[in-house]
C-alpha cells in the first residue's frame, strides 16, 4: 500500500490530490544516547558536499534547500563514500509546502532519512538517531521527534524496535484541489493553505 501511495504520488500533483495517516514518534534522548556507537563511520555532512548527497541518491536540489532553511545532514560513510543520510531539524520544519512543524526549545526532529538500496536492512538510520541523540543531548536536547507514514510497515517496525519510543500523536489530512482538512491533536481544521500562508503545528501540543 506505502509503495502505491509514492506512485500515486509521482502521478499526481499534491496540489490536485494527497492524504495521509501519519504517526508522530517520541523518543526519550537519553535512552537513545545511551546506546550510541562511537566508533560507527558516522559524521556531519557540510553543504560541500552536496554533490556526494546526489550521488548517493538524495537529489541536489533537495538538498541544497535544506541546508538554505539551516537544517543539519549526518551521513554514513565508507572508504569516502556516502551509504545513507538523514536531516535533523530544530526550530521550524516544512514538511510539505503548506504544513509546518515548529518545534520548541530542546526538541529535535528527525526526517528525510536515505539508505542507499544494497546497504538497507543494516539499520543505519537507527544509528543516525542514536548519534543524533548522544550530541544534542549536551546541548540540553531532550526530545527526539520523527513522522511515519501509517502504511510504512519497515519504518513502524524501526521504530517499534527502538527503546524509549512511543506514539506522541496522530495527524491526518486530505487535500483536493487546494482544499485541505487536517486532523491533529484531537482538532480537524479546514484552509485552503499554501506555501504563503500554511498551517502550523505546533509539536509542543503533542503529548
Amino acid at each position: 500500500m506505502y509503495a502505491l501511495r509514492l506512485v500515486v504520488r509521482r502521478l499526481v500533483p499534491p496540489f490536485v490530490y494527497d492524504a495521509a495517516v501519519l504517526l508522530v514518534m517520541d523518543t526519550d534522548m537519553p535512552t537513545l544516547a545511551a546506546q550510541d556507537d562511537p566508533d560507527a563511520p558516522i559524521r556531519w555532512a557540510t553543504e560541500d558536499e552536496i554533490g556526494k548527497l546526489d550521488e548517493l541518491g538524495f537529489r541536489h536540489e533537495e538538498a541544497q534547500k535544506y541546508f538554505d532553511q539551516g537544517h543539519r545532514v549526518l551521513v554514513y560513510e565508507e572508504n569516502g563514500e556516502f551509504l545513507a543520510c538523514n536531516w535533523l531539524v530544530t526550530g521550524r520544519y516544512e514538511m510539505l509546502n503548506w504544513f509546518h512543524f515548529t518545534m520548541p526549545p530542546g526538541t529535535l526532529y528527525g526526517t528525510a532519512a536515505y539508505t542507499r538500496p544494497d546497504q538497507r536492512g543494516k539499520r543505519i538510520v537507527s544509528k543516525f538517531w542514536k548519534r543524533a541523540a548522544a550530541e544534542y543531548l549536551k546541548k540540553n536536547y531532550s526530545r527526539y521527534l520523527a513522522t511515519v507514514n501509517a502504511l510504512n510497515r519497515s519504518s513502524l517496525r524501526a521504530n517499534a524496535a527502538t527503546p524509549g519510543t512511543n506514539i506522541a500523536g496522530r495527524i491526518w489530512y486530505l487535500r483536493l484541489l487546494g482544499f485541505t482538512v487536517v486532523r491533529a491533536n484531537d482538532k480537524t481544521s479546514f484552509g485552503w493553505w499554501t506555501a504563503t500562508r500554511p498551517y502550523i503545528l505546533k509539536t509542543e501540543t503533542l503529548t
